[in-house]
């Protein structure tokens, strides 16, 4: 079996409901933690390429293909859609519009427990 890597493309942006908020972590904010809106959701489209040297190498029809649907925020530095995933450290969580707002003692147990994750020797 052939080895690949797998980069994901948007392909479709569907506009979410009013009340859809982007949770994110910010040891900087009051609160340890701050809300967007949420402007929608990103439908990509899986591609594999070599992870040797990068190039596609995926000859399947775009239809044919794997796709995912991904929460997207809005960058405001450069107007750009950007799918929330891997690339975003602080993202936290999707909030319906039915949620509360998070507080500030569950934004400050999420940043101990991936703290204890990704450096298990450090206590707090």
């Amino acid at each position: 079996m052939a080895t690949y890597g797998t980069r994901w493309s948007d392909h479709d942006f569907r506009p979410a409901a009013p009340g859809w908020r982007l949770a994110w972590l910010d040891e900087n904010s009051p609160l340890g933690f701050f809300t967007t809106v949420l402007p929608g959701w990103l439908v990509q489209v899986e591609t594999r390429y070599n992870p040797a040297t990068y190039a596609t190498q995926d000859s399947r029809p775009a239809a044919d293909r794997e796709r995912r649907v991904v929460a997207a925020s809005y960058d405001a530095s450069d107007g750009t859609i950007d799918a929330v995933d891997g690339d975003h450290s602080n993202f936290w969580y999707v909030l319906d519009p039915t949620d509360p707002d998070p507080t500030a003692e569950e934004a400050a147990a999420e940043r101990t427990g991936r703290l204890s994750r990704y450096y298990p020797a450090v206590t707090t």
